[in-house]
């Protein structure tokens, strides 16, 4: 069963964020990879299971709220994430899924998004935003840094 859930889903090209660097206080949207043809839905999760919103696109519009919604979230007609007043609690994983209508594959994908602030000193920020294709695509590569060295 594992084996056939995931030869459902399709990997997202990628997902970028605007801005580059968001700070505390700041806005910030998550943009998927991909086009809109055939998306029925779009579900936004903290993480791989931690639900915040999904948005029904067909039939009809309609917005769902899960445990991990705090009240700031949106989600566009375009399936972006936009999140207002960000806080360091807000660092982490994001992952989205597009369900498809009838039997094309589901297309997920999954971002870091690190929000700096005084809690994070800025080299620490510069290394952790380096490492594992972190970044988002639209950013110029930046210097590997080494936090044992």
């Amino acid at each position: 069963m594992v084996s056939l859930f995931f030869s459902l889903l399709q990997p997202l090209s990628s997902i970028t964020w605007t801005p580059h660097n968001p700070k505390e206080g700041q806005n910030v949207t998550l943009v998927p990879g991909g086009d809109l043809k055939s998306v029925i839905k779009c579900s936004w999760y903290r993480g791989k299971r931690n639900q915040i919103l999904t948005y029904q696109l067909l039939p009809l519009s309609e917005h769902r709220y899960g445990l991990a919604y705090t009240g700031r979230e949106t989600i566009n007609p375009d399936c972006s994430l936009h999140i207002v007043n960000l806080t360091h609690l807000d660092t982490g994983f994001y992952t989205i899924q597009k369900q498809k209508n009838g039997t094309e594959p589901a297309e997920m994908g999954k971002t870091f998004l690190l929000v700096g602030g005084k809690w994070v000193p800025q080299a620490l920020e510069q290394a952790m935003a380096c490492q594992g294709g972190l970044v988002p695509a639209s950013k110029p590569a930046c210097v590997k840094w080494s936090l044992f060295t």
